[in-house]
């Protein structure tokens, strides 16, 4: 049953980060409240603003992709599943923290609840060690 939860909660992860990618693609209207801004602290300096959303959006997309993938892995009961959370979950926390505005005003919205998530994504694949499902 946990492993289950687990699974379920890494696919929907990586499904929230589709949100980020929507933002930053400009699907839809930004507005105040929706709290991250498409800024970087990082890159807006370096690559302007359209480089920066562009950039945030293929790079969550991908970190989107990477979490479903994994998650299938842990379904499928696949060994590789480890090493994609791992580092899926790695690049996710790097992009949540560079992709920052550098604001502490509605860091939750930012993405903070997103960057411990991933953390914890990343600990719990690298320490638990369920037994291989049997056949």
């Amino acid at each position: 049953m946990t492993r289950v939860l687990f699974n379920v909660l890494l696919v929907l992860h990586g499904l929230v980060h589709l949100w980020f990618t929507v933002l930053a693609a400009g699907v839809v209207e930004f507005k105040e409240d929706m709290g991250w801004t498409g800024h970087s602290w990082l890159f807006t300096r370096l690559l302007g603003d359209q480089a920066t959303r562009s950039a945030a959006a293929v790079l969550f997309a991908l970190a989107a992709a990477g979490f479903v993938v994994g998650g299938i892995g842990l379904a499928a009961g696949q060994g590789w599943w480890r090493p994609v959370i791992i580092w899926w979950g790695a690049f996710s926390a790097a992009m949540i923290v560079l992709f920052w505005d550098g604001s502490t005003n509605m860091v939750v919205e930012k993405g903070l609840v997103g960057l411990l998530l991933s953390v914890v994504a990343v600990v719990i694949a690298g320490l638990l060690r369920w037994p291989a499902p049997q056949a």
